[in-house]
């Protein structure tokens, strides 16, 4: 029986440039997704921080300071609540039942990190997990949109 690559008529080399390749941008793919998602959550625990940080602070500030921070502090809070509202409609039909899509793609992401064990080995899954976190946070850098 013919390798994977001779049936194709590729080289090995090619072939394996070519599943790697794709195995990258469905990777890239669904856990860009996957983040829009629950990174809303590990977003509340920090947006959940600060906000305790500013009832902290405010219970030390004069009468004066507290109500010109007021506006803010409501804005804040609202914010949050809407974050809330849309991180937990994202992620869940009901308390504890995750939505379908979001359960798929958890499923759709296992299934590609088994290709990539089987056609790149172990250590691609490395390569590929370092990449995707390298290229995230140089876009975050990058960013200049202005947007919490």
């Amino acid at each position: 029986m013919k390798s994977r690559h001779r049936r194709h008529g590729l080289s090995r080399f090619a072939y394996h440039a070519l599943a790697r390749r794709y195995l990258l941008w469905m990777y890239k793919m669904t856990k860009d997704e996957l983040d829009r998602i629950d990174r809303k959550f590990t977003q509340l625990d920090v947006d959940h921080f600060i906000a305790g940080y500013f009832v902290k602070v405010s219970d030390r500030l004069n009468e004066k300071s507290r109500d010109a921070l007021r506006p803010y502090f409501r804005e804040w809070d609202a914010y949050v609540g809407a974050k809330e509202k849309d991180a937990q409609d994202l992620k869940y039909v009901a308390p504890g039942e995750l939505e379908a899509h979001y359960a798929f793609l958890h499923l759709k992401l296992q299934a590609i990190l088994c290709a990539v064990r089987r056609y790149l080995g172990p250590k691609g899954i490395g390569e590929f997990q370092r990449l995707y976190e390298t290229k995230a946070i140089e876009n975050i850098l990058a960013d200049t949109s202005g947007h919490r």
